[in-house]
């Protein structure tokens, strides 16, 4: 899916000589987003071969895994971005850990998830259904920020929820 109004708001926050990952980056529309903007060092994972292949050959930086594990080095990035993956993680404590681990001493994570909608019962591949006060209750656990705001794509309907989180 292409997500415009979320690809503004992460290049607002960002900039381009930032180092950046998105996690669970799907077909690297973000990613291919920030590019097209002049972002130069930019990073992807994902657990779909296919996906990190193509990413590879469109010149992104791609690393194929299974969440929960983010076989990366420790503080080696600026900002990891994660869009609608946190609800699929059933390891989420050991995820978000990863998440952390990788991130730069001064770094920050934006993290994307449906806002008290698409529960397990509604989606099978979801295994949690987060609120705002359960998401920062659960973040706050492992960051020392957590900044949590509401938002929703043009392209799709679902609300979601942003959070700003920094090491």
């Amino acid at each position: 899916m292409y997500w415009p109004t979320l690809n503004k708001l992460i290049a607002s926050l960002t900039n381009p000589d930032e180092r950046i990952i998105d996690i669970g980056c799907g077909n690297g529309g973000m990613l291919r987003y920030l590019k097209g903007l002049g972002y130069r060092d930019l990073s992807g994972l994902d657990g779909s071969a296919y996906g990190v292949n193509r990413l590879r050959a469109e010149g992104i930086t791609m690393h194929l895994a299974r969440l929960p594990k983010v076989p990366l080095a420790d503080n080696d990035y600026d900002v990891v971005i994660t869009s609608a993956v946190l609800e699929h993680v059933i390891r989420r404590r050991t995820f978000i850990k990863e998440l952390r681990r990788i991130l730069k001493p001064q770094g920050r994570a934006y993290i994307f998830v449906p806002d008290n909608a698409l529960g397990p019962i509604d989606d099978p591949e979801h295994c949690i259904m987060y609120t705002e006060p359960s998401l920062r209750r659960f973040l706050k656990r492992y960051f020392r920020e957590v900044v949590i705001d509401r938002t929703r794509d043009v392209n799709d309907t679902t609300p979601l929820l942003f959070a700003t989180v920094r090491k």
